[in-house]
């Protein structure tokens, strides 16, 4: 027998013994979930579904576009692991607040929204003078513990979708192509 044949062939069992869990641990953990209509991490499935029709309001992209389904996640994933407990309860806060008027105004409730609904929606909401978008990006930049009043809780709300939507698009891979 040819020992350097017999070397390449030992060398060649061993790597492929030692690297095989370790390539099947990898493999086995890139899949992708499939799961999107399940409830977030800080987000509950209703709330995940109305992040995505707003932000799809605020940012429309073909349905073909895998962002679109991905910005909810990543706006659920930024509540959970960057905002404060203050910053969560201001979110869901004005949340609720969104979802009464929204209520109110077209007498159903939010699940049922069309996309010209939520556009007159966000159009009373974030289509106002310089002068008070100014004061509003001061009251949401000062960090208040308490807002003083349900429309500051919805501007909050809608603000912060609307920065992480279009943030969530610009940085995402999918965005460039």
């Amino acid at each position: 027998m040819d020992r350097r044949s017999a070397f390449k062939t030992i060398t060649f069992a061993l790597g492929a013994t030692i690297a095989t869990p370790t390539l099947l641990s990898l493999w086995t953990s890139c899949k992708t979930s499939t799961k999107s209509t399940d409830a977030g991490l800080f987000l509950d499935k209703q709330h995940l579904s109305i992040v995505g029709m707003l932000s799809n309001s605020i940012l429309p992209l073909s349905k073909e576009n895998r962002v679109l389904a991905e910005i909810p996640h990543f706006i659920d994933l930024i509540l959970n692991d960057v905002c404060t407990v203050v910053a969560q309860t201001n979110f869901l806060k004005g949340a609720q607040l969104f979802e009464q008027d929204f209520e109110r105004t077209f007498m159903k409730d939010i699940q049922g929204a069309n996309n010209s609904e939520l556009e007159t929606m966000l159009t009373k909401y974030l289509s106002v003078s310089p002068e008070k978008e100014t004061a509003i990006f001061n009251l949401i930049d000062n960090k208040s513990t308490t807002l003083n009043n349900t429309e500051n809780y919805i501007y909050n709300y809608l603000f912060f979708i609307r920065k992480y939507t279009i943030w969530g698009y610009a940085t995402s891979k999918s965005s460039s192509k």
